[in-house]
């Protein structure tokens, strides 16, 4: 079976990528494709000048022009950084095999700060690629992509694999590291959020909501619990589950947002006005 006709958003994503410095054969893995060819071809319809073979090397075929920490996850997650990173990467970033075995990661995301914070920790060179927008109902996002062998096993090693949506689980961490390791969850995937005030509710109040497979979710939910006595309120609707805090979501955001080095700003600032909520959940874990 072929690969599905492109839209002209994942054209657009493919060029934008690809003029941005990254190889044919890593703009093929992120999309999907198993021959860069197939981008060549794209790049060709969409009238875009491809680099001579020589000039093609200045992507990230030549895995020394960018330099980053390759070696990060090679040991066990303790430190917050590593811990914090890990987090952001089940939730919003990717691990593949290019064509030829080049070993390729990234991370996407609408919040550039998130990007920004993933090249930091990495002490990356790589450039951060800003994909074209085609509407005002779509929001500017951000993409971060890297070659590095020792950079994909290491992620490997701890649980991020290809086509993880559905299969994460909860990893194994040094002691202290779990709250890193969350925030990093909550920031790609997770909202954190005050109720709009309605008829059964007349004040607003905090309410953390956190989506993900049902294994890395439970084993957040267990460790809330260990650490913090919270029983969150935990569903699912089909393949999409959730795990929720509000009666003493206050405590969690505190426990996971505290004095943390590496947090999206927007979600580690509370407002002053939120409210305790007026129920505690009823745990439910689908079987």
């Amino acid at each position: 079976m072929g690969h599905a006709k492109p839209s002209d958003e994942t054209k657009g994503a493919i060029a934008s990528m690809y003029l941005a410095g990254y190889s044919l054969s890593v703009v093929a893995a992120k999309f999907g494709y198993k021959s860069h060819v197939s981008v060549l071809k794209i790049l060709r319809q969409l009238g875009v000048e491809t680099r001579t073979q020589s000039e093609g090397m200045t992507g990230l075929a030549n895995a020394r022009k960018h330099s980053l920490n390759e070696h990060l996850f090679d040991g066990e997650i303790d430190t917050e950084e590593k811990a914090y990173l890990l987090g952001l990467m089940y939730s919003d970033g990717w691990v593949t095999t290019a064509q030829g075995g080049k070993y390729v990661m990234g991370i996407g995301s609408t919040d550039r700060e998130i990007v920004e914070m993933v090249k930091s920790i990495l002490s990356a060179t790589n450039p951060i690629v800003a994909k074209k927008v085609y509407s005002d109902a779509h929001r500017q996002g951000y993409e971060f992509v890297a070659s590095s062998k020792s950079l994909v096993t290491g992620l490997r090693h701890h649980g991020c694999v290809e086509n993880k949506s559905h299969i994460l689980t909860y990893p194994t961490l040094k002691e202290g590291m779990h709250r890193h390791f969350i925030r990093g969850l909550w920031d790609g995937d997770g909202s954190v959020k005050n109720t709009i005030p309605s008829s059964k509710h007349r004040s607003k109040y905090l309410r953390l909501s956190l989506v993900g497979a049902m294994d890395l979710l439970y084993g957040v939910m267990l460790h809330m619990d260990y650490a913090l006595g919270c029983k969150g309120a935990f569903s699912n609707h089909g393949n999409v589950f959730r795990l929720v805090y509000s009666s003493r979501a206050k405590d969690v955001h505190d426990y996971i947002y505290k004095d943390a080095k590496y947090a999206l700003a927007r979600k580690a600032t509370l407002s002053n006005t939120e409210h305790p909520a007026p129920a505690q959940e009823v745990l439910h874990v689908p079987v």
